[in-house]
């Protein structure tokens, strides 16, 4: 199976998708296009290269993004989330590559990433995600990242 990281055409929003699939729909604001009309960024084989890959690019760290492909295995989207700077920085690209992989997340699936990737507190960071708006609560113990 093969995995393309996309933007929304509409709203630029990056997202993984199935690259068999002619159409997806977007999470962000439900527009549904044609995969070909998509801007792809990154294409693989790999489902977890694709994580790293859309972890690298969401989190708009060059020195990341430069890395994109070299990484394999089950970790690389965890050292990729461990190269990005500041731990908010860093808990925002968590929640974004949890949203992208389950939508909506719970506070323990966060914590347990965030630990793997280095942040120190997770829950007192997340809280704080939340306060400056990089991730919001859409039902009590939810969460997303915008």
């Amino acid at each position: 199976m093969r995995y393309a990281v996309i933007s929304c055409p509409r709203c630029g929003r990056n997202r993984i998708a199935e690259t068999k699939s002619g159409t997806s729909g977007c999470p962000s604001c439900g527009r549904r296009f044609e995969l070909a009309k998509a801007r792809r960024h990154f294409e693989t084989d790999s489902q977890e290269q694709a994580r790293f890959a859309l972890t690298a690019l969401n989190s708009g760290n060059s020195d990341t993004r430069e890395k994109v492909g070299e990484q394999t295995g089950e970790d690389g989207d965890v050292q990729a989330l461990k190269s990005i700077g500041g731990q908010l920085e860093r808990a925002v690209a968590v929640a974004k590559t949890l949203s992208t992989d389950k939508g909506d997340f719970s506070s323990e699936d966060f914590i347990e990433l965030a630990a793997r990737a280095d942040i120190k507190n997770p829950a007192k960071v997340l809280e704080s995600a939340v306060d400056a708006g990089d991730v919001f609560e859409p039902k009590p113990g939810r969460y997303r990242a915008l």
